[in-house]
Formats: structure tokens, C-alpha cells, sequence
């Protein structure tokens, strides 16, 4: 423990040494704090239905009249980049998203005073990490470890689940909806796998936190590319049937946007 103080006093010490070369002497008289050298960057997935913010316990109507009311949302968002004119920087290698009450919010740490164009991610589990791939190879903490993957992983044979939408419906026209319907869209393949990218503007200062803030326009899970009416099409784990997999995906990609 006392040998771990040392090395902590002593990273800090070259720290303050970097920061405090000839060229920064103005930042670094005596008590005064060296100006950082990194700023953070909020990457933000903000859940919305017909551009109201989801929120637990809300009810949704689709566009066939149906009522949902209870309903779990997950996904995988892999090799998260940023660049500036063809540079990029690897924020995240994968996290996964679990919508509940409000946005979603990751923080990551990047160089000061710089500039950003493009923001790139895969959505899914990259394919040298899914089938045939052993969970239990990665630490606990980490988003593909069974502890990690919170019940995304399927099996060895068939990997991960991407994207995971599911829950209760009223199908009815009563008055007082009775939630019983389920729905269940578990889609996961290779073929999944889809990268994003999307132009942005974003500048770093110090101690100025810069976001950029991707929409999930939920509406469109079921109402994008394709209509998908949970009555007739409500159910897929993919192998299952694949073409309602495929809709469902094509729905969720084209539900991604950049505010």
C-alpha cells in the first residue's frame, strides 16, 4: 500500500514537470493549479418516442393503434470513434446501452483544445467476438462477460443477442388496456453488424465539457423502413425468423441520429 503512495506522488510529480515546462511558467507560480491537458467529452443515447423522452412506466401507441406499456430496450454499440480531418481516436472498444428512466450517459477523456468532425460506432458485437467466443474470458466489469452481458448473450454456438426489444402490449381498443400481449425481438448475426458514422462539430476547451448527443427515435423500431405490426409480426430470436430479424435491425439503424 505504501509502496503504491510512492508511485502516485511520483506520476504526479512528473506530471506537474510536463505541465510546468519553460513554455507554461506563466501557468505554474507558486499556488496555482497547471492547466489541464485533457477535457471531457459526454457521448449522450437519448431514448425518445415521437420525440417526446421515454420514461418508465409512460405508455406508447404504434402506429397501428397499439398501446405499450412495459417493454426493455438493450444494445451493443462497439468500436466507438471520433476524428478530426481523418484522425481518429478510439473512445470505447464496446459498452452496452439499457434504457430506462432518461438519456445515457458515457464519459470519456480526450486531449484539450481540439476539434472533432466525425463520430463513428458499430451496433452489435464485432463477429471475432461472437460466435465461438468464450464469455467467460473477460473480466466481470466488462460488457461481454456473462456478468457483463446481463442475459445478451445467447451461446457459444449462436453469440450474442445486438439488440434486444421486448415487453407487454394492449392489442385492444378497450377502454382501460390490459397489458398481456407480449412482444419479443432478440436479433443477433453477423450480418448485424452496421456501422454508423455521422458528421459533428464539436470543440474541446478547458474545464468545458463538450456532448455530443445521439437521438434514438424508439418510434421506429417499429415504424421505419418497414411497418411492423407487433399483432401479426411480434416475435423473433432470429434464427427463428430471420427476415422479421432483418426489418426489426434495418428499423433500429435508421432510428439513430445526431442532434
Amino acid at each position: 500500500m505504501k509502496k503504491n503512495k510512492y508511485v502516485v506522488l511520483l506520476l504526479c510529480l512528473v506530471m506537474l514537470a510536463v505541465s510546468c515546462d519553460d513554455d507554461n511558467e506563466e501557468n505554474c507560480s507558486p499556488g496555482t493549479t497547471p492547466i489541464p491537458e485533457v477535457s471531457s467529452l459526454k457521448l449522450t443515447f437519448s431514448p425518445t418516442w415521437n420525440n417526446i423522452p421515454v420514461e418508465d412506466g409512460s405508455e406508447y401507441e404504434d402506429q397501428f393503434g397499439n398501446r405499450l406499456l412495459q417493454f426493455n430496450f438493450k444494445t451493443f454499440i462497439s468500436n466507438i470513434i471520433i476524428s478530426s480531418e481523418g484522425n481518429e481516436i478510439e473512445l470505447s472498444d464496446i459498452e452496452i446501452l439499457e434504457v430506462g428512466d432518461g438519456a445515457i450517459e458515457l464519459n470519456y477523456s480526450v486531449a484539450n483544445d481540439s476539434s472533432f468532425d466525425e463520430l463513428k460506432f458499430h451496433t452489435g458485437v464485432p463477429p471475432e467476438y461472437n460466435v465461438d467466443y468464450d464469455p467467460s474470458t473477460w473480466p466481470n466489469s466488462h460488457p461481454l462477460s456473462v456478468q457483463g452481458a446481463a442475459g445478451m448473450h445467447w451461446g457459444w454456438n449462436t453469440g450474442y443477442i445486438f439488440t434486444k426489444f421486448d415487453g407487454k402490449a394492449d392489442t385492444t381498443d378497450a377502454v382501460d388496456p390490459v397489458y398481456l400481449y407480449p412482444f419479443v425481438f432478440h436479433t443477433g448475426d453477423d450480418a448485424f453488424y452496421t456501422e454508423h458514422i455521422f458528421e459533428v462539430d464539436i470543440a474541446t476547451q478547458t474545464e468545458t465539457e463538450a456532448e455530443i448527443k445521439v437521438i434514438i427515435n424508439m418510434e421506429k423500431f417499429l415504424d421505419g423502413i418497414h411497418s411492423i405490426d407487433i399483432r401479426d409480426d411480434g416475435e423473433t430470436h432470429t434464427g427463428g425468423d430471420f427476415e422479421l430479424a432483418q426489418q426489426f435491425i434495418d428499423n433500429f439503424n435508421s432510428s439513430l441520429e445526431v442532434e
